[in-house]
């Protein structure tokens, strides 16, 4: 097990640990990449990239106007993911080289769960009042 400043890493195949939180608030969900890249939204305003082989693990954290309650990756390319924030907006970023914001989408409802549909055209989102709605991003 590796020790670092504010977190905690197993170092065992297939099995990752977070024992102290790096975040200032709670962490809704967490998604996972097959590249070991981690994506965590927060309470705190933000939507965290991390790989756990990497120093410091923690390689983005990317701002938003309100609390994160959901996260996706984009199955075809880690370099793209989504997020739902509480300000009823569906934001797409890429990732190369930089934390780019690549589309913003009103979703008229607090969003509580996202992913991406299998080929990564469209996006599926639930929203807090029971709706589930689907966008098209296939522009991506």
């Amino acid at each position: 097990m590796v020790t670092r400043k504010n977190h905690t890493w197993s170092k065992q195949p297939h099995r990752l640990i977070l024992a102290r939180n790096a975040l200032k608030r709670g962490v809704p969900s967490l998604r996972y990449f097959q590249n070991n890249f981690i994506l965590s939204p927060s309470n705190d305003c933000t939507v965290r990239l991390w790989h756990p082989d990497l120093n410091p693990p923690c390689l983005r954290v990317v701002s938003h106007p309100h609390f994160v309650n959901c996260v996706a990756f984009n199955p075809h390319d880690e370099a793209v993911f989504l997020s739902g924030c509480a300000d009823q907006v569906l934001r797409i970023f890429s990732n190369q080289p930089t934390t780019t914001l690549e589309q913003e989408m009103a979703c008229r409802g607090i969003p509580t769960s996202i992913t991406f549909d299998h080929d990564g055209k469209s996006a599926i989102i639930g929203t807090v009042s029971g709706l589930i709605k689907f966008f098209n991003v296939e522009r991506l």
